[in-house]
């Protein structure tokens, strides 16, 4: 297009010239072909005048979940007495941060201030640097453009989402699945009275307070203090080699999308929650959060979930063992892995059988995702030996079609000397 105001431009002048040198009396035509040429030298000097007197900002979010749509909003004020025409902002954005629009053209009045929005779609959970954007202006007869470069810090942290997965009927009545997984630890084990409400559907009838009943005529139930005992410890099992694949269809990114859903539903009903992740970030081999309640330690934990790399060493059986002294009788304890930990079996069974925690290991088929390199040993006979440990074991699978699917479960529903 520029290129095509050029050509215009010098066959106009051109065109002037040559009918004031045959036709003599026109010899204005001269004049004009003049102004025909410095034209795009006032245009340029206009162009470049545009950025001068201007400052810039960048609002950038802080956190955004996967597959949201957010706004970066970029603030240009102008301190001058002269309006800005035809400017533009455009940035670098990362592979997997999307923009979801064109750069808009926007003015900035004299003394005043614009915000322009960009909209831009965040595909995959991560961190996100981005140090500068740019603004350009164009000259008002669009020959020339001018670009200016504007340095900024700002970091997003793109959480993940959470995948939920269906419950699974096992027999005889029991289910399997995440809200087991969530009803396990929503159940308290604590005596301390916490005070009387009235009876709701689903309340045991061995929680009747029969005064309060009698005295007014309508059913009553005793509330115990259970949120001290509803606590979760998950641990995350980010081995080396378990991102292969295709992005972000790889086993990593699924098993963070397990436990961003576990997480969530924990902490959403008062749960207790701590996370161990095994990607090598912390001395000891594996990142430990620590335990707390809320949304702020929601935050933390799936802004944890969104800087996990695979890059882990250190075996499951390690940090469980590394753990131990810390653990305590009633909690819940789930694993995400895909790896074949010889020593696992024993250390689950050592600490279900010594502090009556209830395990839980969700394993993922890796040979199931697209592009994923082959496997050895028998992953299959790994989780059920796990269940013979007394561990609630889950095998997820990928299709391409339904996403992750529930492959196999390997279960002790009254005894441990079997699985199916």
């Amino acid at each position: 297009m520029q290129h095509s105001k050029w050509i215009v431009l010098g066959f106009g002048a051109l065109c002037l010239i040559t009918v004031a040198t045959v036709i003599p009396p026109a010899q204005h035509l001269y004049y004009m072909a003049a102004i025909l040429i410095t034209l795009p030298a006032i245009s340029y000097f206009a162009g470049w005048a545009m950025l001068r007197g201007l400052t810039f900002q960048r609002e950038l979010p802080s956190a955004a979940m996967e597959e949201e749509e957010i706004d970066i909003v970029y603030v240009v004020s102008n301190d001058t007495r002269f309006m800005r025409f035809f400017l533009s902002t455009y940035e670098e954005f990362p592979p997997w941060l999307t923009p979801v629009e064109e750069e808009p053209l926007f003015n900035v009045p004299a003394k005043g201030t614009v915000r322009v929005a960009r909209r831009v779609r965040c595909l995959r959970r991560g961190v996100y640097n981005t140090n500068s954007f740019h603004v350009s202006a164009m000259d008002p007869l669009g020959v020339f453009a001018f670009t200016q470069s504007v340095a900024t810090e700002g970091e997003l942290v793109v959480y993940p989402s959470p995948y939920k997965l269906p419950q699974t009927v096992i027999g005889g009545g029991e289910q399997f699945g995440l809200q087991q997984i969530v009803a396990s630890f929503r159940q308290g084990t604590s005596v301390d009275l916490s005070g009387v409400r009235p009876y709701v559907p689903g309340d045991p009838l061995r929680r009747i307070h029969w005064r309060q009943t009698a005295r007014t005529g309508q059913l009553n139930v005793v509330e115990f203090e259970e949120m001290q005992s509803s606590r979760l410890v998950l641990l995350l099992d980010a081995h080396r080699g378990c991102d292969k694949g295709i992005e972000p269809l790889t086993p990593l990114e699924y098993m963070i999308k397990v436990a961003a859903a576990l997480l969530t539903e924990a902490l959403e009903a008062g749960a207790w929650s701590r996370l161990c992740i095994t990607d090598g970030r912390a001395p000891a081999g594996f990142l430990d959060t620590g335990g707390d309640r809320g949304q702020t330690h929601r935050h933390l934990l799936l802004g944890e979930l969104a800087r996990v790399e695979a890059t882990g060493e250190i075996l499951p059986s390690d940090v469980i063992s590394a753990i131990y002294p810390s653990l305590t009788p009633g909690l819940v304890l789930v694993l995400i892995t895909t790896t074949e930990d010889p020593a696992l079996p024993q250390v689950l069974s050592d600490i279900v059988t010594a502090l009556g925690i209830r395990a839980f290991v969700i394993g993922f088929d890796v040979s199931s995702f697209p592009e994923s390199p082959p496997t050895t040993g028998n992953f299959h006979n790994f989780l059920s030996s796990l269940a013979a440990a007394k561990a609630q074991t889950l095998l997820l699978s990928y299709q391409a079609e339904a996403g992750l699917v529930i492959k196999e479960h390997f279960y002790e529903p009254r005894s441990h000397a079997s699985h199916r």
